[in-house]
């Protein structure tokens, strides 16, 4: 059989293309849906699950390092003695307890401290522990939530750097044991930051109006609250 013999019998048995076009192609059947298949979970419930071990690691590295700072100080005098705005947020927070809620002379110091230590004790007696327990569990929430911002700007990696530095950082730490008005704004100023990068680019207008608030407890209620001179 000669060559042109050979490829005219190979051609004669394959098939045309359009009607190779034109037969259906071998599909597998597509599986069915299945009643006991677990749901998609839940925006809030998928972030949970992602950022679980930051959060708790954070949060748990910030609050013991504080709880051993404090428990340090406790031994030594410094649990006692205050320092002239300490003693003035003292004296101020006792006198509102004992029932002057509404300022009835001028002050240079901003109120919301003052009102701050005041829940304080009344809830928990006007011990020393009381608001430097609180103060310091608010302090241990700061590091997530600057990791919260690293994570949404950058990455991952730079939420983790920024909240254990954060959690680990002498001097914020000094100023939550002590009765300072710098934990609860750092909490709220950090809050509402991220409040903003997570809303603002979304325009959601519920929650700007959260980070708006958090920023206000943050400035507005520690500086400009309207209460000077009232007899």
């Amino acid at each position: 059989m000669g060559r042109r013999s050979r490829e005219k019998k190979a051609r004669r048995g394959q098939p045309e293309p359009e009607a190779r076009a034109a037969r259906p192609a071998h599909r597998r059947p597509s599986a069915r849906p299945v009643d006991d298949v677990p749901t998609t979970p839940a925006p809030w419930a998928e972030r949970w699950r992602r950022h679980r071990t930051p959060i708790l690691v954070l949060f748990g590295v910030g609050l013991a390092f504080r709880a051993v700072l404090l428990l340090a100080i406790a031994r030594t005098p410094y649990m006692e003695v205050a320092n002239v705005d300490s003693d003035s947020y003292q004296q101020w927070a006792l006198d509102l307890v004992a029932g002057n809620w509404w300022p009835t002379r001028n002050f240079y110091q901003s109120p919301f401290y003052a009102y701050f230590l005041a829940f304080i004790y009344r809830v928990f007696g006007t011990g020393p522990w009381g608001p430097r327990v609180v103060q310091i569990l608010l302090g241990s929430v700061t590091p997530v939530l600057l990791y919260a911002a690293g994570t949404i700007l950058f990455s991952r990696r730079v939420g983790w750097l920024a909240g254990l530095g954060l959690a680990l950082y002498g001097p914020v730490v000094l100023e939550e044991i002590t009765l300072s008005k710098t934990s609860p704004l750092i909490v709220a100023a950090v809050a509402s930051f991220v409040a903003y990068v997570w809303y603002g680019p979304r325009g959601d207008l519920p929650g700007l109006a959260l980070a708006g608030g958090a920023s206000a407890s943050a400035v507005v209620l520690s500086r400009l609250l309207p209460f000077n001179g009232y007899a």
